[in-house]
This record gives structure tokens, C-alpha cells and sequence, in this order.
């Protein structure tokens, strides 16, 4: 393609005197389809009929497209990395058990808390979801906030206390737990 004979607009082929004031023509094609970014900036140099003669563009368009130009460049990084929708924290992206790791009192592993929640859930009738798990979880370490009691003394007592044939449900047998050894039960 001739360089003379392109168009950013289609609005007429621009003179050679035209590209000569600017040698070089700014192109993006994006599904097939030409645009000139810098279509309204290169027209209104180009009608420049003095070089002392100040340009028509204005200051707040080309502040606009500077703006728009910091844009695209900041967000880059975030769109590159392909997590401009899924902006999760380290946290929230853990499991259950994994958070009661952290939060509980003691250096019990995952899977030593996986394995005694687990069980006291099956007693208590709780199904072992992640749902459950946190649920279970956090009201274990309020218990423990409230009361200090660690959470797997009050998972051992529920444990150890279950009668079957009796149907208790977990946060109940939680509490009956706590206030046990509080009370010098354990």
C-alpha cells in the first residue's frame, strides 16, 4: 500500500505534502478493521498552514488521550497476569481447614484438624462440606475467644462425650462442651 494514498478516516486521500509535515502514519488494525488513534491530532497538525502558527488541537484533548494512553499501560500488568477478574487474597482462597491451621490454638497440621472436626461433624450430624467446615471452624474459635478453651479440647470432649441414640447438634454439644470443662469436667 502506498503511503500517499492511505486514509486514516476515509474522508479523502491526504497530499504528499501533508505526510511529508509528518512522514508517519499511525495505524492499529483491531478484528480486521482500521483505526487511526491519533487521527484527530494528525488532521489538525497537518491543517497547519505556518510553522509559527499554533496547532487547533486543544490542550484537553491531548491531555485525554495521555490519560487514556496511562490507562491502558497500568492495567497491562493486570491483564497480562489474567487475574483482572479473580482478585482474591491468599486468605480467601484457602479452605476451611486450611484457615483453622492458622487460627487455631496449638501446632495441630491440617491433617490432624481435618481428621478430629471431621469426626465430630459424622456424631453430630453435620455433612462434611466446605461450608460446614468453616461454619464448624469459626464457631470453635469463638468459643475459644470467649471462653479460653482451645478448639481441639472442646473437638475432644465432643468426641469423647458422644451417646448414640442421642441427637444433639454440633454447636449445641460445642457449647455443652465448653461449659463442661470450664466447670472442671475434662
Amino acid at each position: 500500500m502506498d503511503i500517499f494514498s492511505y486514509s486514516c478516516t476515509g474522508s479523502g486521500t491526504p497530499t504528499k505534502h501533508e505526510w511529508d509535515s509528518l512522514r508517519i502514519p499511525v495505524v492499529v488494525r483491531r478484528s480486521g478493521v482500521r483505526f487511526c488513534l491519533l487521527d484527530i491530532l494528525i488532521l489538525n497538525i497537518s491543517n497547519m498552514s505556518k510553522e509559527n502558527e499554533k496547532p487547533k488541537t486543544s490542550k484537553a484533548l491531548i491531555v485525554f488521550f495521555v490519560f487514556i494512553l496511562f490507562g491502558v499501560i497500568a492495567s497491562l500488568p493486570e491483564l497480562l497476569s489474567g487475574n483482572a477478574n479473580n482478585k482474591q487474597s491468599p486468605v480467601e482462597q484457602m479452605s476451611a481447614v486450611e484457615k483453622m491451621e492458622i487460627a487455631f490454638n496449638g501446632n495441630y497440621n491440617k491433617e490432624e484438624i481435618e481428621d478430629r472436626i471431621g469426626k465430630a461433624m459424622i456424631l453430630y450430624g453435620l455433612e462434611l462440606t466446605e461450608d460446614n467446615y468453616g461454619r464448624a471452624g469459626s464457631a470453635l474459635v469463638a468459643l475459644r475467644k470467649e471462653y479460653s478453651v482451645d478448639e481441639m479440647d472442646i473437638l475432644d470432649y465432643m468426641i469423647r462425650s458422644y451417646v448414640p441414640g442421642v441427637n444433639i447438634a454440633f454447636p449445641q454439644m460445642a457449647g455443652i462442651s465448653v461449659a463442661a470443662i470450664v466447670q472442671g469436667g475434662e
